[in-house]
């Protein structure tokens, strides 16, 4: 295993083979984060667009929950992503019902799953 240094992070990060990508960084509100903490939560719904889609959220992609944008952090990886539109969700606020947005499938990961 290689350690990877960048300039705008004091702590190493550490890269396996065929890693080749930055975790996914997910800011959320408080609510959504407090759900995920407790395990309620395990999918997290974003307006597909270019930031928002298969490509960038990869099966096995690594992501971190972060508590707002400086806030507690929670690691989990993608499992799967799939479309659906907002009217298929029983509350789809702050989205449109009419709006496609991708539903990220997450696993979550405890402290010593690397």
């Amino acid at each position: 295993m290689r350690i990877a240094r960048f300039p705008d992070g004091p702590q190493p990060v550490r890269y396996c083979r065929g890693m080749t990508t930055k975790p996914l960084f997910v800011p959320l509100k408080t609510r959504y984060f407090r759900a995920f903490e407790s395990g309620v939560k395990t999918i997290e719904y974003r307006k597909a667009g270019p930031r928002w889609n298969e490509a960038t959220c990869t099966v096995g992609r690594s992501v971190v929950l972060s508590h707002g944008y400086s806030g507690a952090r929670i690691a989990a990886r993608v499992v799967r992503t799939e479309r659906v539109l907002g009217s298929t969700l029983e509350n789809c606020d702050p989205y449109q019902a009419s709006d496609e947005l991708l539903a990220i499938h997450l696993e979550m990961r405890g402290p010593g799953d690397g």
